[in-house]
């Protein structure tokens, strides 16, 4: 479902780079050529002239020869007249003409000469020079794009934005929206919607409604990956408003099916149906029979779960076939997924879990997919820095060694002089002294400079140690997710058909093995969500930012509601409305497994309650969590932050014992400290701190 769209980013990445006129017919290319050849021949300016040529290379973009003869003949003419504008111009079409023709080495070739060129030419720093600067690095950053050296085409893209003045908002806005793209195809999706939201308002400054769409539907995508629906579905409408009004249709479908999607994953099932059918509508209008499967199997889908219609599973074989001729993983795998579940609605237990088995082996194939691509992403970055830094070192070197040949000269040129001029003795040996000191010092310049590479050399060391701990802990991912949870699912999916089956016949005794089974293997899934949850705390960066606390706080007591009400439990808030600089992600992840573990292990013969307060100091912002549950004994004070640790029983009480660890991660990520107190009456209370100076991350 979220790769499906995709084609409809390339769609604008090809138009930014073939954006060509109307197709005309050939006789009126034929008189437009004859008219501007022969206007050549009524101009005497050379610089004229190579425009012209350089024009008429635009005119007939699918005879490439005479397009490529064309713009030689521009780019011979400018070399001769000196007229650099000319020869950029040539070489950006030449590129376009070889990028068209998927000859990315020859575009990646072009492209350097004309950069050169610029370089070369250092003093003309006009605006249409700094124009063709930016348009020829832009074009370099899509040639990456092709060879998958995302990081690098991301480095382009920015020197390309750098270059344009901030009254150019369309051209800037059409780059973010590239970049955005880039960072969706590693993975950083959260990254990827900051960028397409700070594009959104240079599109609207422009008018240019097309690509405010593009940036409203790709918004929406990142948000599906994240499986954060509600947002999606707030991004596909503002798509589809927007294009109602401006009555652009292009996307019109992908919209529809799109927000069809969010409704159905959120329960709004006829709302849902509704935007599936006109979709639908719209790709068999198209001829777009893959699209349509998907459409045609959600409105199945809905409606067996409404009439339970066996005809209806016909639809989903359809699809699923679909899927397989286009080599589609995820149309495959939800219609194997909605046959697996419309089966075990019939009753049809066995049926049903071949089909769950299937649908697992899909979606495993498709995480596999997702983790090599950020896995090769993570290697490629690091491959990017590392020859960056390298280049820097280098480029020091080469500065250092500049200023040693030019120092030589002077001290040749000066016993030169001595040899020459012996009645002026007294000056060559000053001069000769002067030049001895500054020998000296750039000796011991070079001294510095050398201890500053041996350190710049272990620094690395450290570096290269951090990424392979970044690699194992992604790899440890990859082995939980697909070695340890898919038998896991396998082995639930037996033991539900078992319980449906037999649990109601069975005697008392035998009853307990079925709540063993589906117990034990509850506790491994939360166990290993815990270690995954672990692992990723390693690798993640802060993103701090400011926000109101109590906002937050207010936001994680509602989604405890459920377990508040269960133990006719409450919260109270004492200083909390104040706003913090932090991470807000992991600050959330500490306050809800605090209050979480109060509510968990409280006393049965008393109501709980807890008192989240907050403290304003000087450096640190302190915050405590007081309950009145059953507590903690002072000698476990020590252990209680460590990995796996717990106090009480399993059967009583749920968990893996790293949700405290977490918190003391976390904590300490934010120059901070966490610590447990026993309370006078009852319970415990656990006070961390959050440093006032953290750096904000860049918006």
């Amino acid at each position: 479902m979220y790769n499906s769209e995709r084609s409809y980013l390339y769609i604008f990445l090809l138009c930014l780079l073939t954006a060509s006129p109307i197709c005309i017919g050939q006789d009126s290319l034929d008189f437009q050529r004859d008219s501007l050849l022969a206007l050549i021949d009524q101009t005497s300016l050379g610089e004229s002239i190579v425009d012209i040529y350089n024009e008429i290379s635009t005119l007939d973009k699918k005879d490439t020869v005479q397009q490529k003869k064309y713009i030689d003949i521009a780019y011979n003419l400018a070399v001769k007249n000196d007229y650099l504008g000319g020869q950029l111009e040539s070489i950006i079409y030449l590129s376009r003409l070889y990028y068209t023709q998927k000859r990315y080495a020859k575009t990646n070739e072009e492209l350097d000469k004309g950069i050169n060129l610029i370089k070369q030419h250092a003093s003309s720093d006009g605006n249409d020079f700094r124009l063709k600067h930016s348009k020829l690095l832009e074009f370099k950053g899509f040639v990456k794009i092709q060879y998958k050296e995302f990081y690098e085409s991301i480095d382009y893209f920015n020197q390309a934005l750098n270059l344009l003045d901030e009254s150019e908002f369309d051209k800037k806005a059409s780059i973010l929206l590239t970049i955005a793209y880039v960072f969706t195809e590693v993975g950083d999706y959260a990254l990827s919607i900051e960028i397409l939201n700070e594009a959104k308002p240079y599109f609207i400054k422009s008018n240019n409604y097309f690509n405010l769409i593009v940036c409203y539907n790709n918004t929406g995508e990142n948000y599906l990956k994240r499986k954060e629906y509600e947002k999606a579905l707030i991004e596909y409408e503002s798509a589809l408003t927007l294009s109602k009004g401006q009555k652009i249709y292009a996307l019109m479908g992908a919209l529809l099916k799109s927000k069809g999607y969010c409704q159905m994953e959120l329960g709004f099932v006829d709302e849902a149906r509704a935007n599936f059918e006109k979709a639908l509508s719209i790709y068999e209008k198209e001829n777009n029979t893959n699209y349509a499967a998907y459409c045609r199997l959600f409105i199945a889908k809905l409606n067996f779960i409404k009439t339970k219609d066996k005809t209806l599973l016909s639809e989903y074989d359809d699809a699923l076939e679909i899927g397989r001729q286009n080599q589609d993983l995820q149309l495959q795998q939800f219609s194997t997924s909605a046959m697996a579940e419309a089966l075990t609605m019939l009753g049809q237990y066995e049926k049903a879990n071949v089909h769950y088995v299937n649908a697992n082996q899909l979606q495993d194939s498709i995480t596999d997919k997702e983790l090599l691509l950020q896995l090769r992403s993570l290697n490629e970055k690091h491959r990017f820095e590392t020859d960056k830094r390298r280049m820097e070192i280098e480029k020091s070197k080469e500065v250092l060694s500049n200023k040693l040949a030019y120092q030589n000269k002077v001290i040749l040129l000066l016993m030169g002089l001595v040899l020459i001029v012996l009645l002026s003795g007294l000056l060559i040996y000053r001069a000769y002294k002067k030049t001895s000191r500054a020998k000296q010092k750039l000796m011991v310049n070079n001294i510095a400079l050398q201890k500053t590479e041996a350190h710049l050399s272990e620094s690395n060391k450290e570096m290269q140690k951090y990424i392979d701990l970044n690699v194992e802990l992604e790899q440890f991912a990859y082995i939980a997710s697909h070695d340890i949870k898919a038998p896991l699912r396998t082995i639930q999916s037996f033991a539900s058909i078992l319980k449906e089956k037999f649990y109601d016949v069975a005697e008392d005794k035998h009853r307990v093995y079925f709540d063993f089974i589906m117990k034990g293997t509850s506790s491994l899934n939360i166990l290993i969500d815990d270690l995954l949850e672990y692992s990723k705390s390693n690798t993640k960066k802060l993103n701090i930012h400011q926000f109101n606390f109590k906002n937050l706080l207010e936001e994680i007591i509602q989604l405890l509601d459920f377990s508040l009400t269960q133990v006719n439990g409450e919260i109270e808030m004492i200083n909390c409305d104040f706003m913090i600089h932090a991470d807000q992600i992991k600050m959330k992840q500490i306050l809800q497994n605090l209050l979480s573990n109060a509510l968990k292990f409280i006393d049965e013969n008393r109501a709980p309650r807890v008192v989240v307060e907050a403290k304003q100091e000087k450096e640190h912002v302190i915050i405590s969590v007081k309950d009145n549950g059953i507590g903690v004994e002072e000698e476990y004070f020590d252990e209680i932050f460590e990995k796996f640790s717990r106090l009480n029983s399993k059967s009583k009480y749920e968990g893996t014992g790293l949700g405290l660890a977490i918190c003391s991660k976390y904590v300490k990520e934010h120059n901070g400290e966490i610590s447990i107190s026993r309370n006078h009456d009852f319970g415990v209370t656990i006070t961390f701190s959050i440093s006032k100076f953290l750096d904000p991350s860049p918006t």
